[in-house]
């Protein structure tokens, strides 16, 4: 009988490994490998920190009005990410990716264990969150960093309940890097806040974690904006990103909506069984999927936190139970089912290639973004210096490759740099809509680059009296009819992009 012990408790490590290796190509496999846009502003940022050896308090790139100061919360990720991408080129950046990526992944998998959920439990369970997390790990942009230092929360969430006050002073320190890496450090805020309304519920002490909270928004004013800080958090916090997708309510996106639904009833399950009162977290899960549901981008947030929170509920209830007999009635047959399930997601993360990054430059059908390679390449060519008017999602680009010759009219910076209503005056004008001409006339602009296919390009052609000077597959500049810049057909051709 010895042997035949020995060979089950054999194969039981084995199925551990093949579930970790399962989670990781699962989760390698849904990891977005397009170059985020919003990266660039970044990029563009850190090298004028670096040349004027200063934040600087005043916008550099665009040429319509902006605030002031900027307050670039990112300041310091965007000096990071710049470091390693012109360092370390595409394959530096990956590593940086990666490293994040699944920092925050097996950190929530370590939370969750440490609480007490069993692999058995996780085999089951990771998938659903990883998927709801997954989105939010791009390449590459600050949030990707605060879902890490989130993860770092919830640990210390976990500490503090089981009576350690350590935390206290290691997250104080955190939450200084934190807000000066990415305005999202009152994510922390917020799940402390939400901690200490549970531990109220529950009668056990919080002054520790008040004073935390009491002494994390003085310290708020540690950055290079000082107070102006506040202002830009507190109205940041409060006004409406409708215009912009990732910012949509999650039940425009219907992958989303089916594993958050699924998620819910999960946690409705086990706070039914154990009562509300011993299912701790339950309230943090509600909380931050309530914010997932009003906006997408929450999703990858929620997804960490259910992760971390209701996998060890999930192991204390019926349900667990069932899991675990599934695991271990046959040992054999787990590890048959688990191989099956690594290489279903071995040729899922195989085929998006996550060893390169994906620089799009035509459209396709699997494009969210592409970029304006080919028009950028002209006007470099023709040493243009002016203003050109741009897309939401394209200004950064444009600022990165051709600043400081070129000023763009908006960036992904949104309400870093600028009115919400200067975007809305972008919609208007690409859309086509009513006084999309007023545009043209409001600001100094000496191009406007249309990506091929909206609304206004055929307005462009025929309405406007601009000249078309470039076109390719994804994009055509049209200049005032006073500068004389060559026309150029780049249709049909291969562009292709480096990095950065």
């Amino acid at each position: 009988m010895a042997p035949r012990h020995h060979g089950s408790v054999s194969v039981a490590r084995w199925n551990t490994r093949l579930a970790l290796a399962f989670f990781a190509l699962y989760f390698l496999a849904r990891v977005p490998t397009v170059v985020d846009p919003d990266l660039f502003h970044g990029l563009s940022l850190a090298r004028a920190i670096l040349t004027e050896r200063k934040v600087p308090l005043a916008d550099r790139f665009a040429y319509t009005p902006t605030r002031f100061p900027v307050v670039h919360h990112e300041w310091l990720t965007a000096t990071v990410f710049y470091l390693v991408a012109t360092r370390g080129g595409a394959q530096g950046f990956l590593v940086l990716k990666y490293a994040l990526a699944f920092a925050a992944a097996a950190g929530a998998l370590a939370v969750a264990s440490a609480e007490g959920a069993s692999i058995a439990t996780l085999a089951f369970l990771v998938p659903l969150g990883l998927n709801m997390a997954a989105p939010g790990m791009t390449t590459i942009r600050a949030q990707v960093v605060t879902l890490v230092f989130t993860v770092v929360v919830l640990w210390m969430i976990a500490a503090d309940r089981r009576g350690r006050r350590g935390w206290v002073f290691a997250y104080l320190l955190l939450h200084v890097v934190w807000l000066n890496v990415h305005a999202g450090f009152v994510v922390g805020l917020g799940l402390l806040a939400t901690h200490a309304v549970e531990q109220t519920f529950r009668g056990r002490p919080l002054r520790h974690v008040l004073a935390a909270l009491v002494a994390a928004l003085v310290l708020v004013t540690v950055n290079p904006y000082g107070v102006a800080y506040y202002a830009y958090v507190f109205e940041a916090l409060r006004m409406d990103r409708s215009l912009i997708v990732e910012w949509q309510p999650l039940w425009s996106s219907s992958g989303g909506m089916v594993a958050w639904s699924v998620s819910l009833v999960v946690l409705a399950y086990v706070v039914w069984k154990l009562g509300w009162r011993a299912a701790s977290g339950w309230l943090i899960v509600l909380v931050t999927a309530a914010l997932a549901l009003r906006s997408q981008r929450n999703l990858s947030i929620y997804g960490l936190v259910w992760l971390t929170q209701v996998p060890p509920l999930v192991e204390l209830s019926a349900l667990g139970r069932v899991l675990g007999r599934l695991w271990t009635t046959r040992p054999a047959r787990t590890a048959a089912v688990l191989l099956l399930a690594c290489g279903w997601a071995l040729v899922g993360a195989v085929e998006r290639r996550p060893w390169q990054l994906h620089f799009p430059t035509r459209p396709g059908p699997q494009e969210t973004i592409v970029y304006p390679l080919g028009a950028v390449a002209y006007l470099e060519a023709q040493n243009f210096h002016g203003n050109l008017m741009v897309p939401f999602a394209w200004g950064a680009f444009v600022s990165w490759k051709l600043y400081p010759a070129v000023k763009v009219s908006i960036d992904g910076r949104y309400e870093v740099a600028y009115a919400p209503s200067l975007l809305v005056e972008h919609e208007d004008f690409y859309r086509h809509r009513t006084g999309w001409r007023a545009m043209l006339a409001r600001y100094p602009t000496d191009l406007v680059l249309v990506p091929k296919g909206v609304p206004i390009e055929p307005a462009m052609r025929t309405e406007s009296g601009w000249r078309l000077v470039y076109e390719d597959d994804a994009a055509t500049l049209w200049v005032r009819p006073d500068l004389p810049l060559p026309y150029t057909d780049r249709r049909g051709a291969s562009i292709r992009a480096a990095f950065p």
